[in-house]
């Protein structure tokens, strides 16, 4: 194993392994993981790390890549310095090596892959009122693990195949709440994981204008999408379906003209 700065590589995997962030990661995100999460790392050691792993035939570079990179297969060991294994839910049909983290995304599954329906049919379950685990076909506590946090191969997968488990049904329910909870953890996670307008490199980042004038403070925690649409042109319709009910718009060509019930105009305003 290669240890490169924070990150290490293990020889039977094509990318490299944060020791911090205890994540995986292609070559080419290497550099904003860096910037991002690591910015005690300065300026000259950061280039070293990153010409170090991106040099490397070894090494997936583009996260697409990944798309085609098979999973681990269950029979495999635990692996190290990624989060420890935890319980999952993995498919029961020969052959599929299934795992997910919620009840939702294994119903899923197993409707899309093997024709199954719901034994309670349709409906919404009751609060705190887990399915029984006699119910469904999947198996419980399956110890799995994930690699990458988000994009091709971030699918759980299962560990440790073959190792002696035994659950009571009060631990399955136990386990069906737990998982209620984390899955409500993992959406705040990607909701706070989204990309944020954050002050960075003057050198180096395309919004260093924002640090310049002193607005990245202030549009901290803005997810920069939404805000490219509010200075989106608008259209003749959105304009008239958004005024007041009060006032009607007539488009001509260049120009719109707002009247009021009474007829009074209002505004005029070229286009």
């Amino acid at each position: 194993m290669d240890n490169i700065g924070p990150f290490i590589k293990l020889p039977e995997f094509p990318f490299v392994i944060c020791k911090v962030c205890r994540y995986a990661y292609t070559g080419k995100k290497v550099e904003q993981h860096l910037r991002r999460h690591h910015k005690s790392v300065q300026a000259a050691e950061r280039s070293k790390i990153i010409a170090t792993i991106q040099c490397k035939p070894d090494i997936i570079q583009k996260q697409s890549d990944l798309a085609t990179w098979p999973l681990p297969p269950p029979t495999i060991d635990p692996i190290p310095f990624i989060h420890p294994p935890s319980p999952k839910l993995g498919c029961s049909e020969e052959g599929c090596l299934h795992a997910v983290g919620t009840t939702r995304g294994m119903q899923g599954h197993y409707r899309e892959a093997h024709g199954w329906s719901n034994p309670r049919g349709r409906g919404r379950r009751l609060r705190n009122q887990p399915i029984d685990p006699r119910e469904v076909p999947w198996r419980a506590g399956v110890q799995a693990q994930r690699l990458f946090r988000n994009g091709p191969a971030s699918s759980w997968f299962e560990v440790g195949f073959g190792a002696p488990f035994s659950q009571t049904a009060d631990e399955a329910a136990g386990m069906e709440r737990a998982m209620h909870a984390m899955e409500q953890k993992q959406h705040q996670f990607e909701l706070e994981d989204k990309e944020c307008i954050k002050a960075a490199d003057a050198k180096t980042d395309a919004n260093a204008w924002l640090e310049h004038v002193g607005w990245s403070s202030h549009l901290q925690g803005l997810d920069p999408e939404a805000m490219r649409q509010l200075v989106d042109p608008f259209s003749a319709r959105h304009v008239a379906g958004t005024c007041d009910s009060h006032t009607q718009y007539r488009w001509q060509p260049g120009i719109i003209r707002g009247t009021t019930e009474g007829g009074r105009q209002e505004a005029t305003a070229a286009v």
